[in-house]
């Protein structure tokens, strides 16, 4: 099982703005995509949660923005389970560029509910336990 996960992505002409730079839905849908990517390396995707009658749910994200790239660029996205809080599964990301500069960071919490009930259920739940790297961090802020 990955521990981190790492993908590039090469901004096209419908994730640009007028300005030929980086949507700010496209920050979200790239950090979606690999949390889903990631979940599913892990046997814990969409598929696996799907015979359990559980989903994950996206509470909140905070992103602190350093630059937007434009249109063509590369971009690193790298992801990884940082830890539980409470009822939440906390996942960090960090975008870079080809130089490896910051792009972004940002810290997302997800929850998990039971698709039958619609009710939230704890990470305990699982098909597989998560294995978390609480000393990486993308950002250290957590609801209160």
């Amino acid at each position: 099982m990955q521990k981190y996960y790492e993908e590039k992505r090469f901004i096209t002409t419908y994730e640009a703005d007028f300005a030929n730079k980086i949507k700010l839905s496209t920050f979200f849908n790239y950090m979606q995509d690999a949390a889903s990517s990631h979940a599913e390396n892990m046997g814990l995707g969409i598929s696996d949660l799907k015979k359990n009658n559980l989903a994950w749910v996206l509470r909140w994200t905070k992103i602190i923005i350093k630059k937007y790239p434009g249109y063509g660029n590369e971009i690193k996205i790298k992801t990884w389970p940082k830890q539980q809080y409470k009822l939440f599964s906390i996942r960090d990301f960090i975008m870079t560029d080809a130089d490896e500069n910051i792009i972004c960071r940002a810290t997302t919490a997800w929850l998990l509910i039971n698709t039958n009930t619609k009710k939230i259920c704890e990470l305990k739940s699982l098909p597989k336990e998560i294995t978390y790297l609480d000393k990486d961090s993308g950002l250290d802020d957590l609801p209160g």
